[in-house]
C-alpha cells in the first residue's frame, strides 16, 4: 500500500516539481490555429493559443539571438525505432543511425527550413545536453575576444562542433509515464498480486512455481537496489545490498530496509509487470494539450494540470499576428523583466523530463563533411592507420591547444590545490572517495566520485553485479529471472567478478596469440586496491609534466570518442566532434581519457542488426570463452593504433613524462571498467533480471551483457599488456 501510494503521488503532479521562473527579453511564436481565441483562465491570465493533437512546440533560437516557440504540425517518426518519437511535419529522408552506445535512439533527416539535422528522441539528460551547445556558442564568443590567439582558436573550436537547431516538445511526448502506470495499477493490481507466490518458509522454499516460458529464474535480485528505500531512488542509484552467499532458507532483509520480503516481491513483481504495460499504454495514450498562457504563473513557468500543460509566457506576453494559420507571438521590451527567458524554459522543461519520465525530440545541425565517416568506422574496418591516424591525432592535438587557448588563466591553477587535498586524505585513514571535493574530482576527468563512491560507485556495482548473478544462478526464483539468451554472458560475469578471478577463469588463453596475457581481473585489483581513489588522485597531481597539471575550458568535449568524432583524408582540419556534453574544467589528460579508450571500446558496439558483434565464441570444452578470430585481429590492429596514438601525446603534448603515459593507462583501463558497469545499468533498466511478461519491447538484452564482458576483457587486457606483465 506504501508503495502504491508513493506512485499515486508521482502520478498527481506535485507542485513542487517546477523552476522558480527568471523573466527577461523571451520572444515566442506561433502558428495560430482554429479555436485559438483567449480565454480567462484567471485574473490577469489569458489562453494566447492552445496547441491540440496534431502538433507540438518548435523551440529554436531567432536569428536576433532570442528564444522562439513555433507551433508546427506533429508527424510520428517511427524511422527512429521508437513508438513514441515525434519530429515537426516536413522532415523527409529519415533514417536511423547506428554506432552509438547508449541505447538512445539517434535519426537524421532533412527539413525545408532547419536543414540538415541529427536528432535524438531522448530524456532530461539528451536535452541538456543538446542545449548545451547554446551555452558553448556564447562562452566561445567571449572566450574569443581575449586576444588574437583565443579568437582564432575559437573560430577552429567552432567549426569542429555542430550547432543546436531545435528542441521539439509535441502534445504526444507530454504523456505522464508515472500517471500510465499508477493507472495499470489500480486497474490491475489484483492480477499482479496473482503473478506472486506465498513468501517462502525454510520448509518450502523448494516449491518453485512454474517457470516463465524462455526465460530463467533468478533469486536474489538485491542487484537492482529495490529491496531498499523507493523504487525510484533505488532504481536512479543502481546500488546493491551487501553480498550474501545462497541458502534454502528465506532472503533476510538488508539491514535497515523497510520492506518484509512480501513487500519487494510485490515491488518486484509490479516493477517487471509495468515495463510491459507502460509500453502499451504509450502507444495507444492520447495528446495532452498544451495552453501558452500570457502569465507569470505561480513561480513557475511550466505547470503540468489535469489534463493540459500550461506554459507561462509572462504577464506582458502579447499576440504578434492573429488570423488562421497567421504567424502570432509575443511582443518583448529590452529589458523587460515580464516575459519568460528560453534558459528557463529549457530548464524547467528538463525538470518535469526527469520527474515525469517525458521523452521530447532535440536537433542539432549535421557536420562532418560531404560524407560523414566516424574515426570508429575506420578502426573497426582495419584502416586507421597511416595517414588518416596521423591527421586524426594531429587535429585532437590541435583541439588541446585551441582549449588551452581559450582557457583563461584563473581557470588553468587547480594543481596546487588539489595537492594540498591530496595531502589532508592521506593524513585521514578514514577519508573515502565521498570527501573528494569536486574539483579533486574533475581534476581527475570526473573519476573518482563515479567508480569510488562507496554506496553506489560504478566499481562496486561491477562487484555486487558478480555476486547476484552468482546467487542467481544457484538459487533460482521465479520472480527474478534471465532470458535464455542471458544466462551464458551473465554466468560468465559471475565467474569473472568474484574475488580472486583471473582472466584465465573464464578466458582461454592462447600462448601463440599476440594478444596473449593472464593475470588478476582489473575490477577485482580496484576493489581490493585499498583506497585506489587516493593512488589516481596521488597519480594525477605527482605528473611532471606542466601541461598535464593545468585545468582547460573542455567546450563540453568530455566524451571525445572516436565514435564520436568525424574524420576525413586530408589533415588536422578535418575532424569534427559531435554528441558534446556540458562545459566544464578538466585536464588534459581527462580529456583525453574517453578518446584513447574508445579505440578499445568500440570494438565492444559494432552494430550487427539490433544487437552487437559479439567478441567471444565458446573454447573447445564449452568451459572458457576465446575470441572469435576476426576480433583477435581487429584487437591486433586497435592496439597498434592506440599504441601510436598514446606515444604521440605524450611525446608531442606532454614533454616525453613517463608518470603521464601510467596516468593515461589507468584512466583508460578505469573508464573501460566503468562502461562494463554502465552497461549492466543500461541492461538492469531496460528490465534485465525481472520476469519479462508477453508484449516486450525491448527485445533481447543480452547484448548489453556481452558488451560488459568485452569491457572488463579488455580492461584488465590493457592493465596487463601496458602497465603489468604480459604473458
Amino acid at each position: 500500500l506504501q508503495f502504491l501510494y508513493l506512485i499515486g503521488r508521482a502520478g498527481r503532479g506535485d507542485a513542487a516539481l517546477g523552476l522558480p521562473a527568471s523573466r527577461s527579453g523571451f520572444e515566442a511564436a506561433v502558428m495560430a490555429g482554429p479555436g485559438s481565441s483567449p480565454e480567462a483562465r484567471a485574473e490577469g491570465t489569458a489562453v494566447l493559443h492552445e496547441v491540440g493533437a496534431g502538433a507540438g512546440l518548435l523551440c529554436i533560437i531567432s536569428p536576433r539571438g532570442g528564444g522562439r516557440i513555433v507551433c508546427v504540425a506533429d508527424a510520428a517518426c517511427p524511422e527512429s525505432g521508437k513508438a513514441n518519437a515525434h519530429v515537426p511535419a516536413g522532415f523527409e529522408e529519415v533514417r536511423a543511425l547506428t554506432g552509438g552506445g547508449s541505447g538512445v535512439a539517434v535519426f537524421h533527416g532533412q527539413h525545408p527550413s532547419l536543414g540538415s539535422c541529427v536528432m535524438k528522441h531522448g530524456s532530461h539528460k539528451d536535452t541538456a545536453e543538446v542545449w548545451s551547445l547554446t551555452t558553448i556558442a556564447k562562452e566561445l564568443a567571449v572566450r574569443a575576444k581575449g586576444s588574437a590567439e583565443a579568437a582564432a582558436a575559437a573560430a577552429r573550436l567552432t567549426a569542429r562542433i555542430p550547432e543546436f537547431r531545435f528542441i521539439y516538445v509535441s502534445t504526444h511526448h507530454l504523456v505522464d509515464r508515472t500517471e500510465i502506470l499508477w493507472r495499470l495499477l489500480r486497474k490491475n493490481v489484483f492480477s499482479i498480486v496473482g503473478h506472486m507466490s506465498p513468501a517462502p518458509s525454510a520448509v518450502s522454499w523448494s516449491t518453485r512455481p512454474p517457470r516463465t516460458p524462455g526465460a530463467r529464474p533468478l533469486e536474489g535480485r538485491t542487484f537492482s537496489g529495490l529491496s531498499s528505500g523507493s523504487p525510484r531512488e533505488a532504481q536512479s542509484q543502481g546500488t546493491s545490498s551487501p553480498r550474501s552467499n545462497p541458502s534454502p532458507s528465506p532472503p533476510a532483509s538488508p539491514k535497515g530496509s523497510m520492506h518484509s520480503h512480501r513487500q519487494r516481491q510485490f515491488i518486484d513483481t509490479v516493477s517487471s509487470y509495468v515495463r510491459i504495460k507502460s509500453s502499451e499504454a504509450m502507444a495507444k495514450a492520447e495528446a495532452v494539450p498544451i495552453c501558452l498562457l500570457s502569465s507569470n504563473g505561480s513561480g513557475q513557468a511550466i505547470e503540468v494540470a489535469d489534463a493540459r500543460v500550461d506554459v507561462h509566457l509572462g504577464a506582458k506576453a502579447r499576440l504578434i499576428k492573429e488570423g488562421g494559420g497567421a504567424e502570432v507571438g509575443l511582443s518583448s521590451c529590452d529589458g523587460d523583466e515580464e516575459v519568460l527567458t528560453m534558459d528557463t524554459f529549457v530548464a524547467e522543461l528538463q525538470r518535469l523530463q526527469e520527474a515525469k519520465l517525458w521523452k521530447v525530440t532535440v536537433g542539432q545541425k549535421t557536420i562532418g563533411g560531404a560524407v560523414p565517416v566516424t574515426a570508429s568506422a575506420y578502426l573497426v574496418t582495419g584502416r586507421l592507420h597511416g595517414s588518416l591516424l596521423d591527421g586524426l591525432l594531429a587535429g585532437f592535438a590541435c583541439v588541446l591547444a585551441d582549449l588551452r587557448a581559450v582557457t583563461v588563466s584563473e581557470e588553468r591553477g587547480a594543481a596546487a590545490q588539489v595537492r594540498d587535498e591530496v595531502e589532508r586524505l592521506v593524513a585521514d585513514p578514514d577519508a573515502t572517495a565521498l570527501d573528494v571535493s569536486a574539483a579533486a574530482n574533475r581534476f581527475t576527468g570526473s573519476a573518482v566520485h563515479k567508480n569510488f563512491d562507496p554506496r553506489r560507485g560504478r566499481v562496486k556495482l561491477l562487484v555486487d553485479f558478480g555476486a547476484f548473478a552468482a546467487r542467481c544462478l544457484a538459487a533460482p526464483d521465479r520472480h527474478h529471472v534471465l532470458a535464455e539468451d542471458e544466462v551464458v554472458p551473465a554466468g560468465f560475469l559471475a565467474r569473472l567478478l568474484r574475488e580472486g578471478a583471473i582472466l584465465s577463469d573464464v578466458f582461454d588463453i592462447d600462448p601463440a596469440s599476440p594478444a596473449c596475457f593472464d593475470g588478476e581481473v582489473v575490477v577485482g585489483v580496484l576493489h581490493q586496491e585499498p583506497r585506489p581513489w587516493l593512488r589516481l588522485l596521488a597519480q594525477a597531481v605527482g605528473v611532471a609534466s606542466p601541461a598535464a597539471l593545468e585545468t582547460l575550458w573542455t567546450a563540453g568535449l568530455t566524451d571525445a570518442g572516436l565514435h564520436n568524432l568525424f574524420l576525413e583524408a586530408g589533415g588536422e582540419h578535418h575532424l569534427w566532434m559531435f554528441d558534446l556534453g556540458e562545459p566544464g574544467l578538466h585536464t588534459p589528460p581527462g580529456v583525453l581519457t574517453k578518446f584513447l579508450m574508445s579505440f578499445f571500446h568500440v570494438l565492444g558496439m559494432v552494430d550487427a542488426g539490433p544487437a552487437w558483434v559479439r567478441r567471444f565464441e565458446a573454447a573447445p570444452g564449452g568451459e572458457r570463452l576465446r575470441m572469435t578470430s576476426g576480433t583477435a585481429e581487429a584487437l591486433q590492429s586497435a592496439t597498434a593504433a592506440f599504441t601510436t596514438a598514446i606515444n604521440h601525446f605524450v611525446t608531442h603534448v606532454f614533454d616525453g613524462d613517463p608518470a603521464v603515459r601510467r596516468l593515461l593507462l589507468r584512466y583508460v583501463a578505469l573508464q573501460l571498467v566503468s562502461d562494463a558497469a554502465f552497461c549492466l545499468e543500461r541492461w538492469h533498466n531496460k528490465g534485465g533480471g525481472a520476469e519479462r511478461l508477453a508484449g516486450g519491447t525491448e527485445g533481447s538484452l543480452s547484448k548489453w551483457l556481452w558488451r560488459a564482458l568485452w569491457d572488463i576483457y579488455v580492461a584488465s587486457y590493457v592493465h596487463h599488456t601496458f602497465g603489468g606483465t604480459p604473458c
